[in-house]
């Protein structure tokens, strides 16, 4: 609904409300007055959904909120749907890779597959099965270790702990495996994959794969052609404040812990793969030759390299980023500037920022301008670029206007 006011004496903005004669305007919100007098809702304040919404995220593909505590999706015409309820009023991070979008908070994480919400990442198994030694195998006497992961419908694999440790006493033997494995409920999990070495041998291989909630398992031989296990070590992905994909790898960003999955394997996740910068992180800003990190009270990191690496002298190593010597510890969001929008440079998209020396352009390579300042050129865009961006107390808005790199005229 649209109201106009024709007529009113004035805008107060200086005594209080109380002390207003008659035909003053008390308060206006979300109204534009212009110069004639006459106030206009703004266009686009009306409202068109109910609740609290403690976020909101889109890749102008779709747009996901959390209203009243319930993962939604908000569609064209404004109406609803529920994808995960009672997660809670917290805020959350998107990333897409494909067609799935995976998010995550600081109680909660997922992945959104079509319209259906799943774990993020399957539970670890926690604890190995019970062995015993059986005749009747034709294993040989010595010692043979032994795990389980877990499987889904599509074969994803959990994680596991080290393996379990048996030594027969003689040849022609077998393993007995008992209390196996029971995850909880994620709505995941189907079966149990079975992994066994070869007599006095270090590596795992697939031995076969039975239903969650089998009682026993016997292995009388060892088939060493199968499938290798890879996942001792592995968890499911961690909760964060941020979520952002770079060169087959999603990063989270939990404090001040950046973590990071294994290459295009994205809900498989180590406790080595992992970075600590020395205050909250509060951005995550891909670009085309590497990232930027943004902290809370120690500035702005440029990251080489499109792989991380655990290893100091490792090119691209991102334990070893660079910090710039300029001040701007990030205290807002990012917008992302798609690299269709700029014209001069290498062409790739950057970033604006809000720290608190300002509103940051971040580009590739580890530029930078601190588009708040005076004297600063910009690079040339193609059409008009604006953002909203959010302070924790308050919001700013930046015009980039085309062809502009004046200061003056660009925001």
């Amino acid at each position: 609904m649209s109201i106009t006011l024709l007529s009113f004496n004035g805008i107060n903005n200086k005594a209080g409300n109380e002390n207003l004669p008659d035909g003053f305007m008390r308060q206006m919100v979300n109204f534009n007055v212009d110069n004639s007098g006459i106030s206009v809702q703004r266009f686009g304040y009306a409202k068109k959904i109910s609740g609290e919404v403690t976020a909101l995220w889109s890749d102008n593909i779709r747009c996901f909120a959390v209203i009243d505590g319930n993962l939604v999706e908000i569609k064209n015409d404004y109406t609803v749907t529920t994808i995960r309820a009672s997660i809670g009023r917290i805020n959350l991070d998107f990333a897409r890779v494909g067609s799935n979008y995976y998010y995550v908070g600081n109680s909660v994480n997922g992945v959104i597959v079509n319209n259906v919400s799943r774990s993020f990442g399957q539970e670890i198994v926690t604890q190995q099965p019970r062995l015993s030694e059986e005749s009747g195998g034709i294993l040989f006497a010595g010692t043979y270790l032994v795990a389980v992961t877990l499987l889904d419908d599509n074969g994803v694999e959990s994680g596991t702990v080290e393996p379990a440790v048996i030594t027969l006493s003689q040849d022609n033997k077998a393993i007995r495996l008992s209390n196996l494995f029971l995850p909880r409920d994620t709505g995941r999990s189907t079966y149990l994959a079975i992994y066994a070495s070869s007599v006095n041998g270090n590596e795992l291989y697939r031995q076969g794969v039975v239903p969650v909630g089998t009682s026993s398992v016997y292995i009388g031989d060892i088939d060493v052609t199968t499938k290798a296990l890879d996942t001792v070590g592995i968890y499911p992905a961690p909760y964060g404040q941020l979520i952002a994909y770079h060169y087959q790898h999603l990063f989270i960003a939990n404090g001040n812990k950046l973590s990071y999955c294994l290459p295009k394997q994205y809900e498989r996740w180590s406790k080595l793969r992992s970075y600590k910068y020395p205050s909250r992180i509060t951005a995550i800003c891909p670009c085309e030759s590497g990232l930027w990190i943004g902290t809370e009270k120690d500035g702005l990191f440029w990251v080489m390299g499109k792989q991380p690496y655990q290893g100091k002298d490792a090119m691209g190593d991102f334990s070893q980023a660079k910090k710039h010597h300029y001040s701007c510890p990030m205290i807002g969001s990012a917008r992302l500037i798609p690299a269709e929008y700029i014209s001069g440079g290498n062409g790739q998209y950057g970033y604006m920022v809000t720290a608190k020396d300002g509103m940051i352009l971040l580009m590739d390579n580890g530029q930078f301008a601190n588009v708040s300042q005076p004297n600063v050129t910009l690079p040339d865009f193609r059409v008009c670029y604006s953002a909203t961006i959010k302070h924790p107390n308050s919001f700013n808005y930046l015009a980039i206007v085309s062809g502009a790199n004046v200061p003056e005229r660009s925001n």
